[in-house]
């Protein structure tokens, strides 16, 4: 479970994310992110009824994700981040969300302002 100061729950920084964020493209997710002052990452998960219509299978699926990320979070520079989850992630193996956080996560590094 992600710590209370890494959640993004302000539905303006979250609107501002979808429109203007920089964009991260996966088979398993679209990550849209920007820069920010305070000192921690913050992140959204989205994960649509177009995905799957019962709601215990999008949680399991953000879960999922979560737990592939969480690990990895010491290591994020100070980002807002939406992941917008896709269908393909449901039945994606661990070891490969694990491996496209980290590709993010060089992404990230490379195209942010230092």
């Amino acid at each position: 479970m992600l710590k209370k100061e890494n959640r993004l729950k302000n539905k303006y920084i979250l609107k501002a994310l979808f429109f203007k964020g920089r964009t991260f493209k996966s088979p398993f997710f679209l990550c849209k992110f920007f820069p920010k002052n305070l000192t921690s990452p913050c992140f959204s998960f989205l994960v649509t009824k177009k995905v799957n219509k019962s709601a215990v299978v999008r949680n399991k699926i953000t879960r999922r994700v979560k737990a592939a990320l969480i690990p990895k979070i010491n290591y994020f520079p100070d980002i807002n981040a939406l992941f917008i989850i896709s269908l393909k992630a449901k039945d994606a193996p661990f070891t490969l969300l694990e491996k496209e956080i980290d590709q993010l996560l060089k992404f990230i590094l490379k195209y942010l302002p230092k």
